[in-house]
């Protein structure tokens, strides 16, 4: 009799011990929620893991994917995405999505555009406030955007040189992800978040 009783209990714990199927996309833990597929303007696709964000026809069209922060590391992140802005239209710039909030549904957008230059601003309700911006020299090719928080100041980073930083109350929180917004190819790769 014992023995009818283990072979059950041994199938059951093969079939949990099977692996998962790996993610498409090599983003960390942002490559299980994309996948490849078509939603116009967008297009979605995989380049050796990397995430292509491609958009030709809508000029303020935005595209996003975030995760909703674990518990205990708010305030203390490091957000980074690298960014290939190639093929990039005139008005289109990609890079983090940062502090998202679900209701009212708010969020920072960190980007970088293919002339190099940045900009960090909220998009709220009432629309989006740009609240910062630099040029960058030299960019030619994939560059990394981060962001280092520390409490409710924030440290906003490029091939990690600092271009600037804030503090407010709407720092340190929220979810965090990749964002493109206007028209191009957008190569986005490496995402991470520590801790």
């Amino acid at each position: 009799m014992r023995h009818l009783f283990a072979l059950p209990a041994l199938t059951l714990a093969l079939a949990m011990v099977q692996p998962l199927p790996a993610a498409a996309f090599d983003m960390g833990p942002l490559g299980a929620l994309i996948t490849e597929g078509s939603s116009p303007p967008w297009t979605v696709s995989d380049r050796d893991g990397a995430v292509v964000l491609e958009n030709t026809e809508g000029e303020g069209a935005i595209r996003y994917y975030y995760l909703t922060p674990r518990p205990g590391t708010e305030g203390r992140r490091s957000i980074e995405v690298t960014v290939d802005m190639a093929a990039t239209g005139e008005n289109g710039a990609a890079g983090l999505l940062y502090g998202y909030q679900a209701e009212p549904r708010s969020y920072w957008l960190f980007r970088i555009d293919a002339e190099g230059r940045t900009s960090f601003g909220r998009f709220s309700e009432a629309g989006y406030e740009q609240r910062m911006g630099t040029a960058v020299e030299g960019v030619d090719g994939p560059v990394t955007l981060g962001i280092e928080e520390r409490g409710d100041q924030v440290t906003l980073t490029v091939d990690g040189q600092n271009v600037g930083g804030i503090g407010n109350s709407e720092m340190g929180r929220g979810g965090v992800g990749i964002v493109a917004t206007g028209t191009g190819v957008f190569t986005l790769s490496d995402f991470s978040v520590m801790p």
